[in-house]
C-alpha cells in the first residue's frame, strides 16, 4: 500500500497549487451553489480525462509524456500541438505564481520593510532565477511535507472557520460571470503530468493506477469544495484573488501568517518544479546552454509581468481555458486511438461512450473559442 499511497499523492501534489487560491473569487463572483455544480461537473470531467490518460500510459510499453503519447497516436500534428500546449501552459503557470508570490511575501513581511507586492515579486524572480540556473533540487523530499501542511492549514481553516459561515452569504447567483470559474477551475484541477510518473511509482503493482488516479483526483476537488465554501460563506462577494489573504485577515493574524507560509512554498515549489522541467527541455532537448535556456525561463514571465500583465485571475483563467481545454481534447483523440492500436494490455480499461467524449470535446472547444474571442475583442 506504500507504493499506492505515494502514487495518489504525486497526483494530489501535481494537482493542489497556485490555482487554489483564486476559486473562492470566481465563485463567489457566480454565486456558491453554481460554482459548486461548476467543480463537480469539471471535476467529473478531470477525473474521466485522467483515468483515459491512465489507460493510455498502460497500453503504451514506452514510457513518456504527453507530448510522446500525442506523437505516438496522433502523429506530428498531435506532438507539435501538444508542445504548444506545454509550453503555454508552463509560462503561463509561472507567470500567474510569480504574480501570487508578491502577494504572500508582502503579507509575510510587510510589517517589517516598505516594498510593495511587485517589489516582492522581482526579489523573487531573482532568488528563483539562482536555483534554477544551478539547478538545486529540493522539490521531491519537500514535496509530501507540502502536502500534509495544507492538509493541516485547511482543516483549521475550516474548525475556525465553519462556525462564521454565513448562510446569506452563499445564496447570491450572478449568472452574468458564468464564464468566469472555467478556466480558474480547469486550471487548479490539472494534474495530467503525474500520471505517467504514478504507472513508474506503482511498478508491480499497476493494477492499482485506476484507483489512485480517482483518490487523486477528488481529494483536491474535495478540498477545493471545503475551502470555497470557507472562502465564500464568511466573506462572501467582497473576497480578493487571493482568498487565503483575506481568510487569515478575517480568522486571525496566526491563520494569515500560517496560510501565508503555506502559500508562499507551495507557489516556490511549484514555479521551481515547472521551471528545471522547462529548463530541461531547452538544455537537453535542444542543446542550448544552462545560461540561456534558465534566461528562456525565467526572463520571458518577468518580462510579460513588468510590462503590465499582473491579474492572477485572469493569467490562471486563460492558462487552464486554453491549456486545459486543448490538453482535454487530445487526450480523448489519443484515447480513441489507443484502443486501436495499443501495444500493451492495460491493468485497466473503461469504456466512455461517444456522446459523452463529443460532449467533453464540444465543451471544452467553445471555452477555447470564447477565451480567444474575448482576447481579441480586449
Amino acid at each position: 500500500m506504500r507504493s499506492f499511497f505515494i502514487a495518489t499523492c504525486v497526483l494530489i501534489g501535481t494537482t493542489i497549487g497556485v490555482g487554489i487560491f483564486g476559486i473562492p473569487y470566481v465563485i463567489a463572483k457566480i454565486g456558491f451553489m453554481p460554482g459548486l455544480l461548476y467543480l463537480i461537473g469539471l471535476g467529473l470531467i478531470v477525473l474521466t480525462l485522467n483515468l483515459c490518460y491512465g489507460e493510455i500510459v498502460l497500453r503504451t510499453k514506452e514510457n513518456h509524456q504527453l507530448t510522446g503519447y500525442a506523437k505516438i497516436y496522433l502523429g506530428k500534428w498531435g506532438e507539435l500541438a501538444t508542445i504548444f500546449a506545454v509550453c503555454f501552459g508552463f509560462y503561463g503557470a509561472l507567470l500567474a505564481y510569480l504574480i501570487i508570490a508578491g502577494n504572500f511575501l508582502h503579507s509575510i513581511l510587510g510589517n517589517f520593510f516598505s516594498l510593495s507586492s511587485f517589489d516582492y515579486s522581482l526579489i523573487f524572480s531573482i532568488f528563483t532565477t539562482i536555483i534554477i540556473f544551478f539547478g538545486i533540487k529540493v522539490i521531491p523530499k519537500i514535496e509530501s511535507l507540502i502536502i500534509i501542511f495544507l492538509l493541516i492549514i485547511i482543516s483549521i481553516i475550516f474548525i475556525f472557520g465553519f462556525p462564521q459561515i454565513k448562510i446569506e452569504n452563499l445564496i447570491p447567483i450572478d449568472l452574468r460571470y458564468f464564464f468566469l470559474p472555467f478556466g480558474v477551475i480547469l486550471f487548479a484541477l490539472g494534474g495530467v503530468s503525474a500520471i505517467p510518473i504514478m504507472e513508474i511509482v506503482l511498478k508491480e503493482k499497476k493494477f492499482l493506477l485506476k484507483k489512485a488516479i480517482i483518490f487523486g483526483t477528488l481529494i483536491p476537488l474535495i478540498i477545493y469544495i471545503l475551502f470555497s465554501l470557507i472562502g465564500v460563506g464568511i466573506i462572501g462577494k467582497t473576497i480578493s484573488e487571493n482568498a487565503i489573504i483575506d481568510l487569515g485577515n478575517s480568522l486571525g493574524k496566526e491563520i494569515l501568517f500560517l496560510g501565508s507560509i503555506f502559500g508562499f512554498f507551495t507557489v516556490t515549489t511549484s514555479f521551481l518544479s515547472i521551471g528545471l522541467a522547462l529548463k530541461q527541455i531547452y538544455h537537453y532537448d535542444y542543446k542550448l546552454s544552462k545560461l540561456i535556456s534558465t534566461i528562456l525561463v525565467c526572463f520571458i514571465p518577468l518580462i510579460v509581468f513588468l510590462f503590465g500583465l499582473t491579474n492572477f485571475i485572469e493569467i490562471i483563467g486563460i492558462t487552464g481555458l486554453l491549456i486545459g481545454g486543448l490538453d482535454g481534447i487530445l487526450i480523448i483523440l489519443m484515447y480513441w486511438q489507443a484502443k486501436k492500436k495499443c501495444d500493451d494490455t492495460p491493468m485497466y480499461s473503461i469504456n466512455i461512450p461517444h456522446f459523452l467524449a463529443y460532449l467533453i470535446i464540444a465543451i471544452f472547444s467553445l471555452g477555447i473559442l470564447y477565451q480567444i474571442w474575448s482576447l481579441i475583442l480586449k
